[in-house]
């Protein structure tokens, strides 16, 4: 029996500088089942060179949109037609963000 996807959430992400990495976490829930929830990790190379100094809004910026880009490999898996983020988008970037999407 195949169950359907309800909700593919964006649960949370977490810079790890100790450890050079950031940890992106995913749920996909369903009807009559338990959630499936899935785990990105990306290696930050030893040395970080950036261009110019970004403040600490800019850089979390750039963790929530790599973290919405990298959740499309899991989202795929079951296509849930609802999308639940933590992240307050603008219409103008939740509108691209549907059109990567779809």
């Amino acid at each position: 029996m195949q169950y359907k996807a309800t909700v593919f959430e964006f649960t949370s992400y977490k810079y790890e500088p100790a450890k050079k990495r950031v940890v992106f976490n995913y749920k996909t829930h369903f009807k009559g089942i338990e959630p499936i929830t899935w785990t990105e990790i990306v290696i930050l190379p030893k040395t970080v060179k950036l261009l110019g100094s970004p403040t600490h809004h800019q850089f979390e910026n750039l963790l929530e949109s790599l973290h919405i880009i990298l959740g499309i490999s899991y989202w795929k898996f079951h296509c849930a037609p609802k999308i639940k983020m933590p992240y307050n988008l603008s219409k103008q970037e939740a509108d691209f963000w549907n059109i990567v999407y779809k």
